[in-house]
């Protein structure tokens, strides 16, 4: 601590705790203290700026990804409708086929597990974001 105010500077200790202590004349009203201190511990300032810095990172990805239009997803619901339409058109023809020869149960077998395919095609395309899809 040094200050052209103070005439003398005296260090101390409290309990543990060390002082400074400094003496000088009277200072008239309206006058400013001046002293300087030196060697003072601080902490270090890169934490502050580091999350700043990451903060800042993760606002401008929030950002951009809120921006960036959705993905096209034309082709994706196009081959899912297509794949629809041919387990549907293999159920059809095992239908017909049921009402020509009778009741097989290698028929009704393979039917469900057609009609078990088509119910997870058409879970996937309720999934899509678009027109027939909710996008959930």
């Amino acid at each position: 601590m040094s200050s052209p105010q103070l005439s003398g500077i005296r260090e101390g200790d409290s309990s543990g705790q060390p002082f400074i202590v400094g003496t000088g004349g009277r200072i008239p009203e309206g006058q400013a203290v001046e002293i300087t201190l030196s060697n003072v511990p601080a902490h270090s300032s890169w934490p502050f700026w580091v999350a700043v810095a990451s903060t800042a990172v993760g606002l401008i990805w929030v950002a951009s990804s809120l921006l960036a239009p959705p993905p096209d997803r034309s082709a994706e619901r196009r081959a899912l409708q297509a794949e629809r339409e041919r387990l549907l058109g293999a159920i059809a023809a095992l239908d017909a086929e049921t009402r020509a020869r009778g009741v097989d149960e290698k028929r009704q077998a393979k039917r469900q597990r057609l009609l078990a395919a088509a119910e997870q095609v058409y879970a996937q395309i309720d999934e899509l974001p678009g027109e027939s899809g909710s996008g959930a």
